[in-house]
């Protein structure tokens, strides 16, 4: 799945597009929103009942980085929680 037109999100006041991301049909009891990281690699944001895994995605002025290249340039993320603003 490719979000189109595009979707981003915010980090640190810093746009972060999302290129490629797919529905992880795992079921979980976390907040809508709530980011989990699987095996230093994998990049999930739990939605009402599933899972999206975000597997490629690109700061400003940047190159495309796979989920576990961007773990490493933002290896915080764990801490974070989408929202709705």
């Amino acid at each position: 799945m490719n979000p189109w037109p595009g979707t981003f999100f915010t980090y640190n006041n810093c746009n972060i597009k999302v290129l490629k991301a797919k529905i992880v049909n795992n079921s979980h009891n976390l907040q809508p929103g709530t980011v989990k990281i699987v095996n230093n690699n994998k990049l999930l944001v739990a939605c009402q009942e599933h899972f999206l895994e975000l597997l490629s995605l690109q700061l400003p002025g940047r190159k495309e980085l796979s989920s576990s290249q961007f773990l490493c340039v933002l290896p915080y993320l764990t801490r974070y929680c989408f929202t709705i603003n």
